[in-house]
């Protein structure tokens, strides 16, 4: 009685598992509010809670949560959202203040353009907007203007921030940019700046996993 009681379970959990699956791809795969109502290059005006802060020797990444937008008379909601701020030295300007000072848990109001991920060229190549968009993120903006709203520091994230921002710029010193780059994916799970050309040889060799696991 046992068995056949367990083959049940086996496949009522197989059926389930399928069902789920099914969804959440149906879900991966149905455009975004900002995706049916803009298009690239659009000009608009956000506002949201920096949650992820990456620098970069030229531009911050700002990872944005429960983002409000402004495109001419419509408004949007996006769970997330990706800002780019270019780092401007030599000058003083409302955007390199807010910049410089932003803090994982700030909340910014930004103006730019947005720009949507592109699909892999070639079949095996990395397919950015598979990437993001299995993490609720449709597209990004490179911002004109950066001003902080609200100043709010969630300690333990900026801390662990900055420990990232430090441990990559120590690993590139010590091993040269490519090689750098690439222990720190492996490493902190910061892929950010790995060759394009690596990530594809890692996926084509079939140990695309070690990137994974590192949180990549």
């Amino acid at each position: 009685m046992k068995r056949p009681l367990c083959l049940a379970s086996v496949i009522f959990l197989g059926i389930w598992l399928f069902l789920a699956g099914g969804l959440q791809l149906s879900k991966d795969q149905k455009p975004s509010p900002l995706e049916q109502y803009t298009q690239d290059g659009d000009e608009l005006i956000l506002q949201g809670t920096v949650s992820k802060r990456e620098e970069r020797p030229e531009y911050q990444i700002l990872s944005l949560t429960d983002v409000q937008i402004r495109h001419k008379e419509q408004f949007i909601e996006e769970s997330k959202l990706l800002v780019y701020v270019e780092q401007i030295s030599n000058q003083t300007t409302e955007k390199e203040t807010a910049s410089d000072r932003v803090s994982v848990g700030s909340q910014i109001r930004v103006s730019g353009e947005v720009q949507f991920f592109e699909e892999a060229r070639n079949p095996g190549n990395f397919d950015r907007k598979f990437y993001y968009r299995k993490q609720g993120i449709h597209a990004s903006v490179w911002a004109d203007s950066c001003q902080i709203v609200e100043k709010k520091t969630w300690d333990i994230r900026e801390y662990l921030t900055r420990f990232r921002i430090k441990w990559k710029e120590l690993l590139i010193e010590c091993l040269g940019e490519t090689y750098g780059n690439c222990m720190s994916a492996i490493l902190i799970g910061d892929k950010s700046e790995l060759d394009e050309e690596i990530k594809d040889l890692y996926q084509k060799s079939g140990i695309g996993h070690i990137l994974a696991i590192s949180g990549v």
